[in-house]
């Protein structure tokens, strides 16, 4: 069973060490492959508070990324709270959930995409064309070793990344607005 979990920020590692906030104190026992469907959708009902805010976009080649962190109320989970937006594409934005673990393992919860791309559901067969879409975490695609976070349904219910950001957090019980801060504006040079 591969792509359920991924490793990418594991406690002490150098990026880790760089952003205090994503040191992982609680989280419970689990691990990516108890996650039941009962299990993700107490996680993502589960009333969490804010712990970290970027204050400005990370550069990246060709895009912009955020990252929050939160935890639950009661300490017990703690999340990344993520966004990206394509700079050459305004219909090329996602934004999701990552459930961090002790172990260093991360489980996106749920994600936000645009309509920028086609998605396919491989186990239901099903496609989503250019639409915006949300991703959930089932234990279906945990089960069958794909990518917890694989299985999409169309929505109509946000249009941009503010938008989508504001339904995901709205949906995954974050207590106060999540706002993209804003890049800064470089000056003119003036020659």
């Amino acid at each position: 069973m591969a792509p359920v979990g991924r490793r990418e920020i594991a406690a002490g590692s150098e990026s880790c060490q760089d952003q205090p906030w994503l040191q992982v104190a609680g989280s419970g026992t689990l691990s990516p492959e108890d996650l039941t469907d009962g299990e993700i959708r107490r996680l993502l009902e589960s009333p969490k508070r804010v712990t970290h805010r970027p204050k400005r976009p990370k550069a990246k080649p060709g895009h912009d990324e955020w990252e929050w962190g939160l935890e639950t109320t009661d300490g017990t989970y703690r999340f990344a709270l993520y966004a990206r937006q394509l700079h050459d594409d305004p219909d090329d934005f996602s934004c999701g959930l990552r459930l961090l673990l002790p172990s260093g393992d991360e489980v996106t919860l749920a994600r936000c995409n645009g309509p920028a791309h086609l998605h396919r559901n491989p186990i239901e067969r099903t496609r989503i064309e250019f639409q915006p879409h949300r991703h959930l975490a089932t234990e279906r695609y945990i089960r069958a070793g794909r990518a917890a976070d694989q299985y999409a349904e169309a929505c109509e219910d946000y249009d941009t990344l503010a938008t989508a950001l504001q339904a995901l957090a709205r949906e995954c019980r974050v207590d106060e607005a999540i706002v993209l801060p804003c890049r800064p504006v470089e000056p003119e040079l003036g020659l």
